[in-house]
């Protein structure tokens, strides 16, 4: 059940804004003659324009504000003409033939037209409008976590596919079978694509949004968003005159909702001013399968938990207790519940095959759909848009500066805490016995927070360990009134939160009615944040629940455009528009792990800065017997019983005195993967709308991208140590690249850490007949490096052609074709950790095998082609039409 409530005050009007579009065409007779000096208005609620036509009869607005329009045409002697439906896209330009005839003996005859929707003559891209009121009728197509956001009214554009039941930030929309993070995304015109990861990273909120455009097809030369698969932009209202207001209200039962909503907006008369303001917040929870969470459900066969790879099997005991038994399941080496027969051989609890299945215990968990899912969302939104008009001195026109500002803030929580699975500490204690008795690692509750240790601040890689004490590291974003790794609550959650804000400033210049210049400037922050100490307690210790969120994610970023346009009607059949654009952005994405430091973890090396020396006899995976004092792995804590190193808890152990050796930091920051890449991207392009005749419009452009990616500092933290030491110590398969990884008996994977072989005495094993290397750039051998270029440059260049015939007012043929480039992700292009340590063990055993040898990745764009042929047909005396669109996207 949802209530709302909502109070009108004044009268309600809608209002357009963010980049323009343009409207042309021409006015003709009964004898087919151009019909010179008739005024032309085009209305819409946004405003009204006027001019006249010219000698050839054709008129062209170059700059409204898309929306849907009515096109009047007017003059003595002539029967008034008027189109309806005439809707102006964003960076697109729509293209009518109208005619009339004269007015003989009938007074005041008007002849009227109504566009439909599907059959677009004169726009050569396949794109789809969305206006408020669709939006509003589609608020729940996407179902209940979506009330609030546009991502329902998506839903009903054709091409589109967004599935059901997502909610909250980051929804997944796929345009034409393309990927999520291949959607282009403007607010306004501002593209919020984050660098990054392509992410839209505003919440694609319906607050203040008076309609969304969709490209479904390829994109215009000018779009802002540098995409393969389509783009969307959202239009935001502005005010009018007369003025508007609007309270809005809403509750939902019986699972909690709350919403409400104000908005205003007004202009003065001549539009020389006009203002809108709109806020709006939700705090909603969430229910799976049922409103009890399944616990109604009597059997729910087949159905996979979150987060194991298991299947729920049986019947729910209550609705407010998610895990209620494991039968037969024991957990694999990725944490997994799995049955006793999938388990491989050496695994605690495994059993062999009897030869059939046939008396397979099976793996039976009885839990709540709930349990690790989103369980509720809050969210708050504000956004203010001014537009002020500079009048001429010499003319009629005028300029117009646009301020535009919008904040966001969405908070997500997940029900994943170990109330949430499993109802209370002595049922958890009770669940795991049986696997504690076969041997598995597992710690029974309550459960401590995940604080970890870290030298001091200011402490420095390669500064002498002597005299230095480890601190205490509390969990990020865990109560500071505690004691260090006191008990955590058992209904501990994790959370998430993403922020954005948005602030645009454009001035445009109308050059008499055939040309403008147009300049804006935004800068757009986004972050997210993520804790779970519940996943943080599971990496530290072997907890048997996962969490949809990370540890501790931050993402923080800073985004700063710049968009020139031009745009000239350099005559009836030819306007020309220049556009170029400019964006770059400071990122911080640290994925923190600090908290995995326990007082045994490698804290310091005993080293003279280059190679390290043993301070505790034993031998590496290699099986090679290293003394006290031979030079020895700087790696020796990854499946080796030597060692070189001392521990948070003991920086500075026993070792033998060696000249020019001491102990030294060598983790002496936090941990973690982190990426500091300043994107700085760029492009131009020049497009041509050429009108040969009435029937056919010809869009022609061609683009120009440029990526560059400035990489961030990797040698702060002992890198080059870290790298040099593995590149002497790894070893790798020079036919396939693959790093050798620690030996196991046969039938049994890899134990977690670090999955490369050690060997230090001598050159690397032979396997399979393979003499395997050394990454050291020796003999042949590839040479693992922190040495790189830290410029990572590409350029595309992007043409675009388009067409639409008219064969009649009721049939349109349309074909387009556009090359289109998306920039590589910034995550994709360098990798590092603040552990130096780290950082060399995750450039081998990660990417190694792909050729990487650096932290840096020469990862080029994303280049697709995309073809799109459509049929438009209007069914005469009807109001029904149909469209029939083939395409072809080759990536």
């Amino acid at each position: 059940m949802l209530l709302l409530i909502t109070l009108v005050l004044g009268q309600v009007t809608w209002a357009l804004a963010g980049t323009t579009g343009g409207l042309g065409g021409n006015v003709y007779d009964e004898r087919n003659a151009p019909v010179v000096g008739a005024s032309v208005t085009a209305t819409s609620p946004s405003g009204t324009a006027s001019t006249t036509t010219d000698t050839s009869g054709h008129f062209v607005f170059l700059t409204l504000n898309p929306d849907t329009y009515t096109v009047s045409i007017k003059k003595d002697g002539l029967n008034p003409v008027s189109q309806g439906g005439v809707t102006v896209f964003a960076d697109n330009t729509v293209q009518l033939t109208l005619r009339t005839e004269h007015a003989i003996r009938e007074i005041g005859h008007v002849s009227a037209k109504a566009a439909n929707d599907l059959v677009k003559a004169g726009t050569t891209s396949d794109v789809y409008s969305v206006n408020a009121s669709t939006a509003a009728a589609a608020a729940a197509l996407g179902g209940g976590g979506s009330l609030n956001s546009a991502y329902s009214a998506l839903a009903s554009a054709p091409g589109l596919y967004i599935p059901s039941y997502q909610q909250g930030w980051s929804q997944f929309v796929y345009i034409r079978g393309g990927k999520y993070d291949q959607v282009g995304f403007e607010y306004d015109g501002v593209p919020v694509n984050r660098a990054f990861d392509n992410y839209a990273a505003s919440t694609l909120s319906n607050n203040g949004q008076q309609e969304l455009q969709v490209y479904t097809g390829g994109a215009p030369a000018s779009a802002s968003a540098g995409t393969i698969s389509g783009f969307i932009n959202q239009v935001i209202r502005t005010g009018t005159y007369p003025g508007f207001g609007n309270l809005e209200a809403g509750i939902g039962a019986p699972i909690f909702y709350h919403q409400a909503r104000a908005e205003a907006g007004g202009a003065t008369p001549n539009r020389l001013f006009s203002y809108y303001v709109g806020y709006t917040g939700y705090d909603q929870q969430y229910r799976y399968f049922s409103q009890a969470n399944g616990a109604d459900v009597p059997n729910l066969q087949g159905v996979e938990t979150s987060p194991y790879s298991a299947f729920l099997n049986g019947q729910f005991s209550s609705p407010n207790v998610s895990l209620f038994a494991v039968n037969n399941c024991i957990l694999d080496n990725n944490g997994y519940f799995i049955g006793p027969f999938s388990a491989s051989a050496g695994t605690p609890g495994a059993k062999m095959k009897p030869g059939g299945m046939a008396n397979d215990p099976g793996c039976f968990l009885y839990g709540s759909p709930e349990a690790g899912q989103v369980e509720g969302l809050s969210d708050r939104e504000g956004v203010v848009n001014f537009h002020v008009g500079i009048p001429h001195h010499g003319d009629s026109g005028r300029d117009d500066v646009q301020l535009l500002y919008s904040v966001s803030a969405l908070h997500a929580v997940a029900a994943d805490s170990p109330q949430d699975y499993y109802g209370t500490p002595a049922f958890y204690n009770a669940t795991i016995g049986a696997d504690v008795a076969a041997g598995l690692a597992l710690p029974t509750a309550p459960f401590n927070w995940p604080d970890g240790y870290i030298f001091p601040q200011g402490t420095a890689f390669g500064q002498p360990a002597t005299g230095i004490t480890a601190s205490q590291y509390f969990f990020p974003s865990s109560p500071t009134n505690r004691a260090f790794q006191s008990q955590m609550p058992f209904g501990q959650r994790s959370g998430q939160s993403n922020d954005s804000a948005i602030l645009k400033l454009q001035y445009q210049h109308n050059i008499g009615s055939n040309a403008y210049v147009r300049l804006f400037g935004y800068t757009f922050y986004s972050d997210w944040l993520m804790n779970s100490p519940i996943l943080g307690r599971t990496n530290q210790g072997g907890l048997p629940i996962s969490s949809q969120f990370a540890p501790d994610y931050e993402l923080i970023n800073h985004t700063k455009g710049l968009e020139f346009q031009a745009a000239d009607q350099i005559n009836p059949e030819h306007p020309l528009t220049l556009t170029g654009n400019y964006a770059t952005s400071a990122s911080l994405r640290w994925s923190n792990s600090t908290y995995l430091n326990g007082l045994g973890s490698l804290a310091t090396s005993y080293t003279d800065g280059v190679n390290c020396y043993v301070v505790r006899a034993g031998v590496d995976n290699a099986g090679h017997q290293y003394n006290v004092g031979d030079l020895g792995p700087c790696y020796s804590q990854a499946f080796a019983t030597v060692r070189t190193f001392g521990t948070f808890g003991r920086p500075t152990p026993p070792a033998p005195a060696i000249p020019g050796v001491s102990f030294l930091v060598t983790n002496a920051k936090d941990r973690g993967l982190v990426s500091t890449t300043t994107p700085k991207f760029s492009s131009f392009s020049l497009t041509d709308n050429w009108r040969p005749n009435d029937r056919l419009n010809i869009n022609a452009g061609i683009r120009y991208d440029r990526f560059e990616y400035d990489l961030g500092n990797t040698s702060y933290n002992g890198q080059d140590f870290w790298t040099a030491a593995a590149s002497r110590e790894f070893c790798y398969d020079p036919t396939t690249l693959f790093p050798i990884r620690h030996p196991q008996p046969p039938g049994v994977p890899p134990p977690g850490g670090l999955p490369v072989y050690i060997d230090t005495v001598g050159p690397c094993p032979v396997i399979n007949g393979v003499q395997t290397l050394h990454p050291n750039g020796m003999n042949g051998a590839l040479l693992l490096s922190n040495q790189y270029d830290h410029t990572l440059t590409s350029t595309v260049w992007e043409p675009r052609f388009g067409f639409t015939y008219t064969q009649s007012p009721n049939t349109v043929w349309r074909f387009s074709y556009a090359r289109q480039a998306e920039p590589a992700n910034v995550a994709y292009v360098q990798y590092d950790d603040r552990s130096g340590r780290a950082a060399g063990s995750i450039l081998f055993g990660n990417f190694f095998q792909y050729g990487f040898t650096t932290p840096r990745h020469d990862v080029g764009p994303e280049i697709g082609s995309n073809f799109d042929l459509s049929f438009e047909r209007h069914i005469p005396g009807s109001d029904a039409s149909f469209k029939i669109t083939p395409f072809s996207r080759v990536t």
